[in-house]
């Protein structure tokens, strides 16, 4: 149940907006905007951007507990679906992306059809690859998630979510020219879709256009300041300016992103990097150390052949960060 307040304050006008678990009475979410009448416009279009992104991710984490509550030997295949993204809409490990795509497949065992548990399978694909671990199935990884898209393309054509994941699909099979023009459209179909925003700014990245990535990755923050996404977001802006030679300001951005999501391994060897390259040597080990209590097995070797692009411009800018790791102590193999 969604309620709300208008009050006009002088020359501003604040909206109090708040989402309400009818069943149970939780709150869920609130928000409160704040603008001069003069910017009412504005305002609209941010108040329907925020709420449109935090209500769905309320709305299916609401749903799975209550299907886990009502019927957990009973349910179908939404049902499985909304428990995967529930799951996957917040900074998951890797053991929450392979928790995740428990639930798809077996809603999949139920309605291969299902739109929403096909692009969730695609989806806990790229959340394991953004853990960085090297699978041994990872082509089998990538067959399956691009079958999954494609699949959910011929169903659901305009649906922007399914353009999105097919984006994230796409850089793992190295195509990442396809992967942007695949954001674009999903921005396209959903302005406000801050996934799609976000991502477009990494593709700039990996393509070599750094300093295309900060425009699209601010518009991801500013339509949904509270993402639980948020710290993969600080990690693009962390990333180019790395990627730029601009170091210091690196740091501020990339520690947001250890802040808000300390369990994901890039984090700290990104801002271990950041923090060696301005000569700040002890905080550096320090990220390092933290970095490899997450993941022991993380090297620079490992990054490096894992880049996700053969642009020759990313990967010349991509040696800023070898020897910023190597700096803050990053194993070499």
């Amino acid at each position: 149940m969604m309620e709300g307040s208008v009050q006009s304050l002088g020359s501003r006008i604040r909206v109090n907006a708040q989402l309400i678990d009818a069943g149970t009475g939780a709150h869920l979410w609130a928000e409160r905007f704040d603008k001069l009448r003069a910017d009412l416009f504005d305002m609209q279009d941010e108040i329907t951007a925020r709420l449109a992104r935090m209500i769905g991710i309320e709305l299916v984490a609401a749903e799975g507990r209550r299907a886990e509550r009502e019927r957990p030997d009973n349910m179908d295949a939404m049902d499985l679906a909304m428990r995967g993204w529930s799951i996957i809409n917040q900074p998951a490990s890797l053991d929450d992306a392979r928790r995740a795509r428990a639930q798809f497949e077996a809603a999949l065992r139920l309605d291969d059809g299902n739109v929403d548990a096909l692009v969730g399978l695609a989806e806990s694909y790229e959340l394991e690859r953004r853990s960085f671990v090297v699978s041994r199935d990872v082509t089998e990884q990538i067959r399956a998630a691009d079958a999954a898209t494609t699949k959910a393309l011929r169903t659901a054509p305009t649906n922007a979510l399914v353009h999105y994941v097919r984006a994230t699909v796409l850089l793992r099979m190295r195509a990442p020219e396809r992967a942007l023009r695949e954001c674009e459209l999903a921005i396209c179909l959903d302005p406000n879709l801050a996934l799609a925003h976000a991502y477009a700014g990494f593709m700039k990245l990996v393509l070599g256009r750094p300093g295309e990535t900060e425009t699209h990755v601010v518009e991801a923050i500013r339509l949904s300041p509270r993402d639980p996404q948020l710290w993969h977001w600080y990690f693009y802006l962390g990333a180019a300016d790395l990627y730029l030679g601009r170091n210091d300001d690196a740091v501020e951005p990339l520690q947001k992103a250890v802040e808000l999501h300390p369990n994901h391994n890039l984090n700290h060897f990104f801002l271990a990097a950041a923090l060696a390259l301005v000569n700040r040597e002890v905080e550096a080990a320090e990220a390092c150390a933290a970095g490899l209590r997450v993941d022991p097995t993380f090297s620079v070797a490992k990054f490096r052949d894992l880049a996700p692009s053969n642009n020759p411009g990313f990967l010349a800018r991509r040696k800023r960060l070898y020897d910023g790791m190597r700096k803050a102590g990053v194993p070499e193999e």
